[in-house]
């Protein structure tokens, strides 16, 4: 267990920046999924709502200086409400909406039971929801700076209140359950505390409140999870281990490079071209293999991307004997990344580059930064 805690560690040290991303946006990462409205059809799901916005949601709620406003996306969905229900609203992560609405079967499944309208709400400077131009928000801090945390939940809250008393019939002394997941799960969890006269009640999955720098909280607390994950389901610490040598040993030279480039299938902006370029693909690995924890399901899911179920004893497979050589040992760890990123063997390529894959990503370091 310590070993493998070592190897992930290890797999911290790389030059490029990493930041861990929750299951919607992380699953960008790949080609096939570069259009989020293609990957997304409303069509094709059993859930279906209409697209609605909330126009003059103030860019700062807390001060007098900024007077602009914006629209907020919203969706929503009253077939199974009736007058006095619930109202079910879940609370936007870092990313298009679609990806929550169409995977939150939870919120969908018990809303008839209960007579309640559904509502999922896009998070500011996410989705299509953007109080400023994109190239704005990305460069310039003063329309930055309104991305936050306490501003969404104010804009969570303004939305609440114009539904009850003007969207949805009868529905201004309806009690109001948020949901979420992950940071959304937070923004629920923060909701109910903050705002505890708007909503009754929150359910908040897989939500660290807690984890934050020097919070108490150990930062590598996460790795823990991954690894007894992976060691559970079968992973060799020495296949991983030798893999990982054999990434650094075929990044030294051309011909290594080049076979890994083919092996991993790269995208041309993102290929291998000096042997520091190795971290590109140990990224993505340590991405795939945080994401993979997440998505354990004992079932076939298609929530980050499809999968078989039990898909970390899926990859294990590959990592379960040391391999004899570099090329060998690479194959495993391809294998293994693989089963994530290309599952139904349509992927041509693997696009690494989160800027350009993950569109919904951009500013979600920053948020986690400094917001």
């Amino acid at each position: 267990m310590r070993i493998l805690l070592l190897l992930l560690s290890i797999l911290l040290e790389v030059d490029c920046l990493r930041v861990l991303r929750d299951p919607v946006t992380l699953s960008f990462s790949n080609q096939r999924n570069r259009d989020f409205k293609n990957q997304f059809s409303i069509s094709d799901s059993p859930y279906q709502w209409s697209t609605e916005w909330l126009a003059n949601v103030p860019v700062d709620h807390f001060a007098f200086a900024n007077n602009d406003t914006f629209k907020l996306r919203y969706f929503i969905n009253t077939k199974s409400y009736e007058e006095g229900g619930p109202i079910f609203f879940y609370t936007g992560n870092e990313g298009a909406l679609e990806g929550f609405a169409l995977n939150t079967g939870f919120m969908w499944d018990i809303a008839p039971e209960f007579k309640a309208a559904v509502v999922f709400a896009e998070h500011r400077y996410y989705g299509e929801t953007w109080p400023y131009p994109k190239s704005l928000s990305y460069n310039d801090t003063r329309y930055l700076g309104y991305l936050s945390s306490e501003q969404a939940l104010a804009d969570f809250a303004l939305l609440i209140d114009h539904l009850k008393q003007n969207r949805i019939p009868g529905a201004a002394n309806s009690p109001v359950i948020v949901f979420g997941g992950s940071y959304g799960g937070m923004l629920s969890a923060w909701m109910r505390i903050k705002y505890p006269h708007i909503v009754h009640g929150a359910i908040a999955a897989s939500a660290p409140v807690f984890w934050f720098f020097d919070s108490g909280v150990k930062e590598d607390v996460y790795d823990e999870i991954v690894t007894r994950a992976f060691v559970t389901e079968g992973c060799n610490f020495k296949a991983i281990e030798k893999a990982w040598v054999g990434l650094d040993n075929l990044a030294q030279t051309e011909e290594g490079r080049a076979y890994l480039n083919s092996l991993f299938k790269l995208e041309k902006t993102r290929q291998l071209q000096t042997p520091g370029d190795v971290n590109i693909i140990k990224n993505c690995v340590h991405d795939v293999f945080d994401t993979m924890a997440m998505v354990n399901y004992p079932y076939e899911s298609n929530f980050m991307a499809p999968l078989p179920g039990w898909p970390v004893a899926a990859a294990c497979k590959s990592l379960s004997v040391v391999a004899k050589s570099d090329k060998e040992a690479a194959e495993g760890l391809h294998a293994a990344v693989n089963l994530y990123y290309n599952y139904t063997g349509k992927a041509e390529i693997l696009c690494t580059d989160p800027d350009a894959a993950l569109g919904e990503n951009n500013l979600w370091p920053y948020q986690v930064y400094f917001r």
